[in-house]
């Protein structure tokens, strides 16, 4: 009997290296996934930061211009249009203004 007692003990004695190697392995792993993890983080920090900066210096320049064109570019083209299309002797550049001012209203 004493011989069986033995192989049990030393069955559970591997067994326990065996858990303790897969919690050592399992922990490396998972140390491994949290400094991925840490770097894609830092990565979609810095991409979101360069989104920023490129809205800030590309986009908002362009919605900025666009608005203030819409807003103020046609009292502009009125007061080119009483001022250069009256004092116009030719047909042509008057005829162009009125065309102009026509599509404005």
């Amino acid at each position: 009997m004493l011989p069986k007692k033995i192989e049990k003990v030393q069955e559970s004695v591997s067994k326990k290296k065996k858990k303790e190697e897969f919690v050592v392995v399992e922990k490396k792993m998972l140390e491994d996934i949290y400094a991925q993890n840490e770097k894609i983080q830092r990565r979609l920090l810095w991409m979101s930061i360069g989104n920023l900066i490129r809205f800030v210096f590309v986009y908002l320049p362009i919605i900025i211009a666009i608005l203030l064109s819409i807003f103020y570019l046609p009292g502009y083209v009125d007061t080119y249009i009483q001022e250069f299309g009256n004092s116009s002797a030719d047909g042509i550049s008057s005829s162009f203004f009125q065309q102009l001012e026509g599509l404005l209203k």
